[in-house]
């Protein structure tokens, strides 16, 4: 519905209809300064959580820029790539939250500051016109109650001295009637720039970390693609070696049960191992040990029967 108009020449009259109007005004008035009061608290909770996300941040970023791994073997093109990966992708972080702290450096300005600066000079500034108002009322309706009090008896020197004090009192509250109302109608006007400008400039700090965060992750899409992708290649690669080496094992561990059975090959199997060494070095099988296990059996076997004869 909106606030009603406040005419100057209300201030003279001083009719109920213009108090009324006036407590309607007092009434936004204390609303928005609760509003004002609950966003600056807000504003401060919002800076010291992002500054604690930011110090959590750095700290990761630290942490994964010290973070290496060894190689089994000699250290391969794709396993270079990623851990120069990890110096990369520590130093985007880095860079992001240089960025974040900039953003929060103009926020605390252009945000909070603001509208601290509008609850304490405009909102408060007003309550002390309307303190102001309310003296000077009280002083002229008190001075007007006495004179209607007063007896036609009295002597008109003295009457014609409270008329002119009660002129004075009526000038005084005149003057801060029209003080008052100029202060209301001046915070609610401003208030819809006072308070928008900030929000607005909020809005574009923010806008402008994220185009800023944005650039540089666009920046390193390429190498963020060829690195996704040799881990995709190591993955699979992976995957199928290790079902290799299940089957692999199989075949040592039945080689090792029974090292002479026909369909056992060992240099088949030695060929297979030799196809890992550089990630999986299998050692300690003996080129003779085939042999021997044979020699032994059968020199076992040719006894036994010899007995058996006797």
């Amino acid at each position: 519905m909106g606030l009603p108009p406040l005419e100057y020449i209300d201030c003279y009259l001083d009719s109920p209809s213009f108090r009324d109007t006036i407590a309607l005004y007092e009434k936004e008035l204390e609303e928005n300064a609760v509003h004002v009061k609950s966003l600056v608290k807000e504003c401060r909770h919002m800076i010291q959580a992002t500054e604690e996300f930011s110090k959590a941040q750095h700290s990761f970023a630290t942490a994964l820029s010290n973070f290496k791994f060894e190689s089994i073997g000699g250290e391969t093109e794709a396993e270079k790539m990623i851990m120069n990966s990890l110096q990369t992708f520590a130093q985007l972080l880095l860079t992001i939250e240089d960025y974040r702290h900039s953003m929060l450096s103009t926020i605390s300005v252009r945000l909070l500051q603001n509208l601290e600066r509008f609850r304490k000079e405009h909102i408060q500034s007003t309550k002390e016109e309307k303190k102001q108002f309310d003296r000077s009322s009280e002083k002229y309706y008190q001075s007007l109650e006495k004179k209607l009090g007063m007896s036609n008896k009295k002597k008109e020197s003295a009457l014609n001295e409270h008329d002119q004090h009660l002129e004075i009192e009526h000038a005084g509250f005149r003057q801060a009637s029209f003080n008052y109302v100029c202060k209301l109608q001046q915070v609610h006007a401003m208030k819809q720039y006072e308070l928008i400008e900030p929000i607005i400039g909020y809005i574009s700090d923010v806008s402008t970390f994220l185009h800023q965060a944005y650039d540089n992750i666009c920046a390193l899409k390429p190498e963020l693609r060829a690195v996704q992708f040799k881990v995709q290649i190591l993955r699979e690669t992976q995957l199928e070696e290790q079902q290799k080496q299940y089957e692999l094992k199989a075949q040592v561990i039945e080689w090792i049960r029974h090292p002479c059975k026909p369909n056992l090959s060992r240099t088949r199997i030695v060929k297979d191992v030799s196809i890992y060494t550089r990630e999986y070095v299998i050692t300690g099988l003996d080129p003779d040990a085939c042999n021997r296990y044979s020699v032994s059996s059968t020199r076992k076997r040719t006894a036994h029967e010899e007995r058996q004869d006797k």
